[in-house]
């Protein structure tokens, strides 16, 4: 908007001093006015090409940091990744330390419980063989 009214002044500027001027250098007004006017358009284009170049650079800048901050993201990303893998297998491996355990405990339970019925089954055995030898006693005795 700068570049464009600075064109114009430049333009107005240059047909007033075209109108005004009348110089010995065979120029006519007519031609001195052109001139001004080309000056100034080139002016303008100048500047209009400067402004284009640098909304190109900041474009071309945001460009860059938009790959920048993908690429860090994806970095990101797959970094926490691997930790989420690591903390998985790490909780996997716990878990079938501790299921290995139960299942040893469990065994051993198992184990104390059969020697203890088979302590049982031997007191019981005892206890039979006992109240059999009373009874053969009372018959015996019963018999004399």
């Amino acid at each position: 908007m700068k570049n464009r009214f600075h064109g114009l002044v430049v333009l107005t500027l240059a047909l007033t001093l075209a109108a005004c001027g009348g110089g010995d250098d065979g120029e006519g007004a007519m031609e001195k006015a052109g001139k001004a006017i080309d000056d100034a358009a080139s002016g303008v284009a100048d500047a209009t090409g400067d402004a284009i170049d640098a909304a190109g650079d900041a474009v071309d800048s945001a460009v860059d940091k938009t790959g920048e901050m993908v690429d860090a993201a994806k970095e990101t990303t797959g970094e926490m990744i691997d930790a989420a893998a690591d903390k998985t297998g790490e909780m996997v491996d716990a878990t079938k330390e501790k299921a290995g355990e139960m299942v040893d405990a469990t065994k051993e339970a198992g184990n104390a419980a059969v020697d203890k019925g088979a302590e049982m089954m031997e007191k019981g055995k005892e206890k039979a063989g006992e109240m059999m030898e009373d009874a053969e006693d009372a018959l015996d005795s019963g018999n004399e």
